[in-house]
């Protein structure tokens, strides 16, 4: 224990109090906000550029497209499967114009490309998350679309996503890596070289570029989860966003910057200062970034079994609420 620091049990009642606090708390995922705002922009786009002929060949396949995706998410996948025939069966691709074609392409192959994702075809899930990505590029350089810079960013980050759970820790780490330094104003470290849109990219709206920046911060809470000797090797990477005011564009998104520091003092079981800092992060919820706090509840889990039974109360308490957590990816629960 550093001088200066709270006694344990002062820090403890510290903590399970922040804890009890922030768990209390509403909270709307980063992911959902661009979900939404995409969606939103998108109907928009629809109904004020394509024609009636095209409308109506959208409308036609977002209901079996939807259900498939409602399925595949409760684990019905025979149930997707049919629906997303039907939905492939009614796109009618050759017959739209060549944007409509794209804005539907977008759209369809990211939704082709979950419910691979959920079966364990990740090369197939791969293939079509890429064809969803190009057609956004041409969107955005040969039609004109302004608002698609926060869409391919998060088809990227669902690459992200598929290799981590796929086992690919480093891959998935790299893609993360880069668009943290994309979204922080480095255009040279876009992830994917051969997937890139060639015209000039409209800036987006802070409130959107954190949205994404958040999205992607969450995803890479479940690379570096695991106790390992690589998870610290993995946490090198980060270096630069580690030091004390690290840079101005660091400072711009402040809480998943906050996460990255517990995790490293976590690894490297700097347990004062964890926890001396642990307890703002907690107290204020989960916010637009869930995964991150259950992250930080789950260091602590395993920091109140390391140190043994003056923590048993902390851990008592994680076991008794984790039956009542919702949506905690596998690699954050406290199994």
């Amino acid at each position: 224990m550093s001088r200066g620091a709270e006694p344990p049990g002062l820090m403890l009642q510290t903590v399970l109090q922040a804890y009890r606090q922030g768990r209390g708390l509403s909270s709307r995922p980063a992911q959902a906000v661009l979900l939404g705002r995409f969606e939103q922009e998108a109907r928009r786009q629809v109904i004020v550029r394509l024609s009636a002929e095209d409308i109506e060949r959208f409308r036609r396949s977002v209901a079996p497209r939807e259900r498939a995706l409602r399925a595949s998410r409760s684990g019905e996948n025979a149930a997707a499967e049919q629906a997303m025939r039907e939905a492939r069966s009614a796109l009618g691709l050759e017959q739209m114009s060549i944007e409509a074609r794209l804005l539907m392409i977008s759209i369809h192959q990211a939704a082709e490309s979950y419910l691979d994702y959920r079966e364990g075809r990740f090369e197939q899930s791969r293939t079509a998350l890429l064809k969803a990505l190009d057609a956004t590029h041409a969107l955005q350089g040969a039609h004109g679309y302004t608002f698609l810079e926060p869409r391919r960013i998060h088809l990227v980050r669902n690459l992200l996503h598929m290799e981590a759970r796929r086992g690919r820790l480093d891959e998935a780490l790299n893609l993360g890596v880069n668009l943290l330094s994309y979204l922080e104003g480095n255009t040279a470290a876009w992830p994917l070289p051969e997937s890139q849109c060639t015209a000039a990219i409209p800036p987006m709206s802070d409130d959107m570029r954190a949205a994404a920046f958040d999205d992607v911060m969450e995803s890479l809470a479940e690379v570096l989860a695991p106790e390992t000797p690589e998870t610290r090797r993995r946490l090198e990477r980060f270096t630069p966003h580690l030091q004390p005011g690290a840079s101005a564009a660091c400072a711009r998104f402040a809480r998943p910057h906050q996460w990255l520091r517990l995790r490293w003092l976590a690894a490297q079981e700097r347990d004062a200062e964890f926890l001396s800092e642990a307890h703002g992060f907690l107290a204020e919820g989960r916010g637009s970034t869930p995964s991150l706090w259950f992250a930080v509840v789950l260091e602590l889990y395993r920091l109140s079994e390391r140190l043994g039974a003056g923590f048993s109360v902390l851990r008592e308490e994680f076991v008794r609420d984790a039956p009542t957590f919702q949506n905690v990816p596998k690699a954050l629960r406290m199994d």
